[in-house]
């Protein structure tokens, strides 16, 4: 019996059985090639989550036209010649148990791959290139095409297909008024503006059998002032089910157009750390009852207990886990074992979606270290006595990495407790899974026999009387103060002292640091009462910087934008004083910045002290994370894990 009976009971989309009720939604990965086929990647990347046991895989957004792509290494579905390696996808998940669909997709005026995007009218994303109007005929061609790629896909032996209608690419820039500003057919009223993805689903449905499930995922609303509601999103739904739709998916938000658009937002395409679990379920519930078909829910479903009690509410149908799958291929298999506490926990910090939107390379994420290549670790020919130092997220991934290959592990931490950098990072309003993250990998060291011993800062000497075959240096970094006059003042402290309890903050501080750091701990302090002053060499426009694209989005939205912290850009820090600290302005001008506390958030600096010791003592050593140099959890993670696969 598992502890989740209503999750794991089957259910159908149409005539397409599912063996429970968790989706993989897509997600964009960047593992296509260039030219839009299937690559090794891919395939091992889906097979390994249908291993893992979710119901029903939907592969990543795939481009039904050229000119319609939104990443560089976009699936693609609009010729024939893409079905052999569509067919080398759907089969490997099938031979894993699996189902898949196939998300149909055009960016619009989003596209990356087009001379000029095109989209419903002539109004450029924020920040995008110029945009012209589709023409009819165009989009007549479009509607087509979306239909030819329907019939493919059921060639090539998927499943279903899935319509993307939201997030403000094509089918979603029609529907919203801010986006459609067409006087034809296709805009002005409601009824008009849902049109085009009507024809879209009933190509889809001509081409590829009224037997072939055809899901549609809609916006609940776009979360932009005067942009498309929930009542809008009800209404397209009903249509899309008199339409022959099998399932109604259900996200939400839109993409801005100007800056005023922007500052209305108060989360994008999804939630992300800091917002809570279940963030969108609202807009699937207000969906769900104005249709009788299948309705999915999704955004920061982020484990099975709130999943199950989904489908035991009655609130949706099925629900659809996204970045948790990422971290970890095989939630489905841990929570249908009764095993949820074994479950990589997901960050939701949206870094899997800045490696392929902001910076353009292949899938990446925060904890899983492998994603993307999804290999498994194969055992060492001899096992080695291994020693790690430091119990942050680099020491304990280095350490899981070498007890796994069948070495013996004994990790050393000089503090009480395991977590390194994650202890203050985690106190940050919203950062809970942080926390959750280290107790996380905490318990799997236990559980796999690691020897871990706590309070002990162990030295040179002490690690070359172990005789270790190898050694991996995972000790940390330090708060770095400027070299300025007065750092040693007793007025003066750093933000992981602060945000750790370690000193007890004043009540008018001056935070030193415009980055991730000295925000975070500005809008700690602020929630406390205290009247903070942040003092920042960048723009106010630079604040945060450090946070993937959307965390940082909704941070200065939602926990920034009313915290009344004062700011202070363009400033060069010159000398503590007893009365606060001395600055520069932009003007070249003295001033004296009063506070009682002077909180400096201006970097770390690495703990590598034993590295040349112990270079000369063992045959084996590895200098990982924050040891190595100041570097993101998603560094640190990845180093630990090599560092221990070398061994």
């Amino acid at each position: 019996m598992t502890a989740f009976p209503k999750l794991f009971e089957p259910v159908s989309i149409g005539g397409l059985k599912l063996k429970n009720r968790v989706v993989m939604p897509a997600m964009a990965t960047n593992l296509a090639s260039p030219s839009g086929e299937v690559t090794d990647q891919l395939v091992g990347y889906h097979a390994e989550r249908a291993k893992g046991g979710v119901g029903l895989i939907i592969t990543e957004i795939t481009a039904v036209a050229a000119g319609g792509a939104s990443v560089r290494n976009q699936l693609s579905a609009y010729d024939d010649s893409f079905l052999q390696g569509m067919e080398r996808l759907a089969t490997a998940v099938h031979a894993a148990t699996g189902k898949i669909a196939m998300q149909l997709f055009h960016a619009g005026r989003r596209a990356v791959d087009a001379a000029v995007p095109a989209g419903p009218s002539p109004i450029a994303a924020l920040g995008g290139p110029p945009v012209r109007e589709l023409t009819l005929t165009e989009i007549e061609a479009l509607v087509e095409a979306f239909g030819s790629a329907a019939r493919r896909a059921r060639a090539a032996g998927f499943d279903a297909v899935e319509l993307h209608c939201t997030h403000g690419y094509l089918i979603a820039q029609f529907f919203s008024s801010l986006t459609n500003k067409r006087t034809d057919r296709y805009g002005g009223s409601l009824e008009n503006r849902m049109r085009f993805g009507f024809e879209a689903l009933a190509a889809a449905r001509r081409e590829a059998g009224t037997d072939f499930p055809v899901i549609c995922r809609i916006t609940g609303e776009d979360n932009i002032a005067g942009g498309s509601s929930l009542e809008e999103a009800r209404a397209f739904a009903r249509g899309l089910q008199q339409g022959g739709a099998d399932a109604i998916h259900v996200s939400g938000g839109g993409i801005p157009s100007t800056l005023e658009e922007l500052r209305s937002q108060t989360w994008g395409n999804g939630p992300v750390l800091g917002e809570p679990p279940g963030a969108l379920l609202r807009l699937a519930q207000g969906v769900k009852q104005a249709v009788t078909i299948p309705v999915i829910a999704v955004g920061r479903i982020n484990g099975p207990a709130l999943a199950e009690q989904i489908i035991a509410e009655g609130k949706a149908d099925l629900v659809a886990v996204g970045r948790c799958h990422i971290a970890d291929p095989h939630w489905v298999k841990k929570a249908a074992a009764g095993r949820p506490e074994d479950i990589r926990v997901c960050l939701a910090c949206a870094e899997c979606n800045d490696s392929v939107i902001a910076k353009r390379g292949p899938l990446r994420c925060a904890v899983n270290p492998v994603v993307g290549r999804d290999q498994t670790t194969d055992a060492a020919t001899d096992s080695k006595r291994v020693v790690v130092i430091g119990g942050g997220p680099a020491g304990m991934e280095a350490a899981l990495a070498a007890v796994e290959r069948g070495h013996i592990v004994t990790l050393y931490e000089k503090g009480a407790r395991l977590g390194g950098a994650l202890l203050a990072a985690s106190v940050s309003t919203g950062k809970d899974s942080l926390r959750e993250f280290a107790a996380w990998q905490e318990r799997q060291l236990r559980a796999k026999g690691v020897e871990l011993v706590l309070t002990h800062d162990i030295t040179a000497e002490e690690i070359a009387g172990l005789h270790p075959d190898a050694v991996i240096l995972a000790a940390g970094a330090t708060p770095a103060l400027p070299p300025i006059p007065g750092v040693d003042k007793e007025i003066v402290t750093n933000g992981v002292d602060v945000l750790l309890g370690k000193r007890a903050p004043g009540e008018w501080p001056i935070v030193v640091g415009g980055g991730m750091v000295g925000c975070e701990t500005a809008a700690y302090l602020a929630h406390r009462g205290k009247r903070v002053r942040l003092v920042t060499r960048r723009g106010e426009d630079g604040l945060a910087i450090g946070m993937s694209v959307r965390a940082r989005q909704w941070f200065l939205s939602s926990v920034w934008r009313n915290l009344g912290v004062e700011v202070l850009p363009h400033c060069q820090f010159a000398e503590v004083v007893d009365e606060g600290l001395i600055v520069i302005n932009r003007e070249g001008a003295l001033r004296l910045i009063e506070g009682d506390m002077v909180v400096f958030c201006t970097g770390m600096a690495s703990r590598n002290g034993l590295a040349q010791a112990l270079q000369r003592k063992v045959a084996q050593f590895e200098v990982v994370g924050d040891c190595r140099e100041p570097r993101n959890i998603m560094e640190a993670v990845r180093e630990g894990y090599e560092a221990g696969m070398k061994i």
